[in-house]
């Protein structure tokens, strides 16, 4: 039934999705105009089309269109790790 009885290594899980707690949150937004460029961290081929920081640690992640993720220590923009590989740009 499977191809030749071996196992995929996947599960399927069914059940009813758990509620995000955060999703009807609401944050004014940064003022960003107060903002100023300190630092540069290279990394990216192409242009980073979304920025997130870590709520409680000095760490950014960048996702960008050259279709890779990163993850920086601040503040000096030590890579932590990246991901490759996607088919298409990330966000």
């Amino acid at each position: 039934a499977n191809g030749g009885g071996r196992r995929s290594g996947w599960s399927t899980i069914t059940g009813p999705q758990a509620k995000n707690p955060f999703e009807e949150l609401e944050f004014p937004p940064a003022p960003v105009k107060a903002w100023s460029c300190t630092k540069q961290f290279k990394g990216h081929l192409l242009s980073v089309a979304n920025v997130a920081m870590h709520p409680t640690k000095p760490i950014l992640v960048t996702a960008s269109d050259d279709k890779t993720w990163k993850m920086w220590h601040l503040p000096a923009g030590d890579l932590i790790m990246c991901g490759e590989g996607h088919k298409d740009w990330v966000a």
